[in-house]
C-alpha cells in the first residue's frame, strides 16, 4: 500500500479522485448485520448468483461467465450497525447492467430509489449504498 500511495505527486489523501477515473474491477466486501437479508437483496433483487455461503458470508458472482463479484458478511457482528457518518468508509459503489431492461428488473423489487447523476442510488437491508445503473 505504501508504495502505492508514494507514487502521489504531492501526498494529498483527501483530494478526490480526478473526474471521470473509472476503476475497472473490484471484489466489494461490504458489512450487512444479517446474512439473510443481504442474500434476499443481492442474490433476489439484484440477481447476483450464490458463489459461497456461511454462516457470516455470502459470495455472489455477477453472473456464471466471469468473476465479478460482490461479498457480504457479518464480521463486524451479526446486527452490528454502519460506521457513523463522517467516518472513513465507501460511500456507495456501482453497479452498471448490461441493459436498461436489466436495470428496472432490479429496481422494481428493491424499491427506494433515489435520483443520482449516474443512475439510481438504492441502499440494501444493512444502510450500505450504490447507485444501480444501465
Amino acid at each position: 500500500m505504501q508504495e502505492v500511495l508514494a507514487t502521489l505527486p504531492d501526498n494529498d489523501l483527501a483530494r478526490p479522485l480526478p473526474t471521470g477515473t473509472t476503476i475497472g474491477h473490484v471484489h466489494v466486501h461490504v458489512h450487512v448485520g444479517d446474512i439473510a437479508a443481504g442474500q434476499r437483496f443481492y442474490r433476489d433483487a439484484l440477481g447476483f448468483i450464490d458463489g459461497m455461503t456461511g454462516d457470516t458470508m455470502a459470495d455472489f458472482h455477477a453472473n456464471g461467465r466471469f468473476k465479478h463479484r460482490i461479498a457480504i458478511n457479518t464480521w463486524q457482528g451479526t446486527g452490528a450497525s454502519q460506521p457513523p457518518a463522517g467516518t472513513a468508509g465507501l460511500r456507495h459503489f456501482t453497479i452498471r447492467f448490461d441493459s436498461p431492461e436489466r436495470l428496472q428488473a432490479a429496481l422494481d423489487p428493491v424499491g427506494g430509489a433515489e435520483p443520482h447523476p449516474d443512475g439510481h442510488r438504492v441502499r440494501d437491508p444493512a444502510g450500505n449504498a450504490m447507485v444501480l445503473t444501465a
